[in-house]
């Protein structure tokens, strides 16, 4: 089966965050030194002691946090050398922006950070980072123009990270990472060659955040990665004219009810051959497609820039019996989901409505898909 996206990987798994991830980088590169000299004296007296083979039982775990990976670093003896030049921006969780040393052994896995080897990367480049098989929390992903940690939106789960553009290790060279293949059978089924990556690649985060994609492929997400279809409207329906009829370069309802707007698998693209008729309407289709791939874009621009955005204008209730606190514990939203508890300090209202979704993408069939982005 074709994938849409030519390599891909994990977040940042660092297996020692309280280490690692600071607001502040000169107190993080303290605790990093420290940290380095600390592992290196280990390193030091389990070679004095004869290179014992049983460096479970050896190593201290007072000073050092040990993970399988930086004991097979110590039984390789590999020293770590202190440097300031590792620490960058990273994504933590959603919309928290931390210091973080990225380098191995420090961190076990550099993950995502091969998309951004240098610092002009984290302007050009972006990554759809996404909930992993075997979910133990629901689906979730998030946009990132920065590396992202292993578990950014979910404490239990880890994320797979695809980015637009892969590079070579100095970052001077890069190439798109949506695959020919891909570019072409979107071509090819919307009849449309002016698609282009950009618009596939926005097209699937609009998609991975869809509802009724969502409801669709419930049980495929809890096992393998995401599986994209193509969303058409079907050959026989009737589409609105408001919304379908002209080419759309704003989002708009993505699928509005009676337009016939479905999911279709890769087969589809079979019967664009020769003289059969397909079983979607084409130039309706694409329309469509360009409705998600904007909509797509504006997401991702909003998530992506969330510290420019323009404030949203709350009240802030504070309460004069509790204690002055910014901590949050568990954050609730009232009943008519107007206000938010933020903690016994502070309460947030007049948050608006959620607007009623005319979107609707239902009727995929069993089997669709175009490809997993394995």
């Amino acid at each position: 089966m074709p994938s849409i996206f030519r390599t891909y990987s994990l977040g940042v798994s660092t297996n020692r965050d309280a280490v690692v991830y600071d607001f502040d980088a000169k107190r993080l590169a303290a605790r990093v030194e420290q940290f380095a000299e600390d592992y290196n004296a280990e390193l030091n007296r389990w070679q004095k002691k004869g290179r014992p083979k049983d460096i479970d039982n050896f190593v201290s775990g007072e000073k050092v946090k040990w993970s399988r990976d930086l004991k097979l670093k110590l039984e390789r003896e590999i020293e770590i050398r202190f440097s300031t030049k590792p620490i960058r921006n990273a994504l933590y969780r959603p919309f928290t922006k931390l210091k973080l040393y990225g380098e191995n052994p420090i961190v076990d896995r550099e993950g995502t950070i091969q998309f951004f080897p240098t610092q002009a990367n984290h302007q050009e480049n972006r990554i759809i980072s996404l909930s992993d098989v075997g979910l133990r929390s629901p689906f979730s992903l998030l946009m990132a123009s920065l590396p992202s940690d292993l578990h950014l939106c979910a404490s239990t789960d880890g994320f797979q990270c695809f980015p637009i553009f892969s590079y070579s290790e100095a970052g001077k060279e890069h190439r798109d990472n949506i695959t020919p293949k891909a570019l072409t059978l979107f071509q090819i089924f919307y009849d449309d060659d002016v698609i282009t990556r950009e618009d596939i690649f926005h097209y699937v985060y609009a998609l991975l955040h869809h509802p009724a994609y969502r409801t669709r492929y419930t049980e495929n997400l809890k096992r393998e990665l995401p599986r994209i279809p193509f969303i058409g409207v079907a050959a026989d329906s009737s589409p609105h004219h408001s919304s379908l009829g002209k080419r759309v370069t704003k989002p708009a309802p993505a699928a509005a009810s009676g337009t016939g707007a479905t999911f279709f698998p890769l087969s589809a693209v079979e019967k664009m051959q020769g003289d059969v008729k397909p079983d979607h309407d084409p130039k309706a289709s694409a329309t469509l497609f360009h409705v998600f791939a904007a909509a797509g874009q504006t997401l991702a621009d909003i998530h992506v820039n969330y510290e420019s955005a323009k404030e949203f204008p709350l009240k802030r209730q504070e309460n004069k019996e509790a204690k002055l606190d910014w901590r949050v514990e568990t954050m609730k939203l009232s009943k008519d989901k107007g206000s938010l508890f933020y903690n016994d300090f502070l309460t947030l209202h007049g948050i608006r409505p959620r607007p009623s979704s005319t979107a609707s993408a239902t009727g995929a069939p069993s089997n669709g898909s175009l490809a997993s982005t394995r």
